[in-house]
């Protein structure tokens, strides 16, 4: 669903940990690595959404399709 690719866009994870990479024990690389740990969950979060959002998908399009096919009657 999502098209973003954080391989080939590595994004927030990538700065942070480059920040906290150059940058250790400083107010910054404190601040990166809480970044870090919120992109992580956000991404699993969106994950959670998007396999959530498939499954009802799966079991609705069946009802949709009744749906249609009985007013098309």
């Amino acid at each position: 669903m999502n098209p973003y690719d954080a391989n080939a866009h590595p994004g927030k994870h990538l700065l942070a940990k480059t920040v906290v990479a150059h940058l250790p024990d400083q107010p910054l690389s404190r601040a990166a690595t809480r970044v870090i740990g919120a992109a992580y969950e956000l991404d699993e979060l969106h994950n959670r959404v998007t396999n959530a959002a498939q499954d009802a998908h799966r079991l609705l399009e069946p009802v949709a399709r009744e749906l249609v096919f009985s007013r098309s009657r």
